[in-house]
């Protein structure tokens, strides 16, 4: 089973679609956002959930805001979390979730 979501990547100042194989979406996670600790985090509301360096805003990454929330570094977007946890494709556009990005 697969999930769609976005890298948005604040040194190319880009937002690129992806598509996770669920079985390994951990170590994907950690290859695209480049760390080795993930956090979950919220959006907008329980519409986009994602996934960020853990510890990314102690690194001399680049700082920048999503949807209004500080972030550090690459960041992978998903949409909405189910109740058992699960992430879901994201339902919002390339161009949707790049007016979220102030890089």
């Amino acid at each position: 089973m697969s999930v769609d979501g976005y890298v948005c990547n604040p040194e190319q100042k880009t937002v690129t679609p992806v598509t996770f194989e669920t079985k390994s979406l951990l170590k994907e996670l950690y290859e695209e956002i480049g760390c080795s600790l993930v956090q979950r985090i919220t959006v907008t509301d329980d519409d986009l959930s994602g996934y960020v360096d853990e510890e990314g805003l102690l690194k001399p990454n680049v700082q920048w805001t999503l949807g209004g929330r500080e972030v550090s570094g690459n960041v992978v977007l998903f949409g909405r979390i189910t109740g058992s946890g699960a992430e879901t494709s994201c339902k919002l556009t390339q161009e949707q979730v790049a007016a979220l990005c102030d890089f």
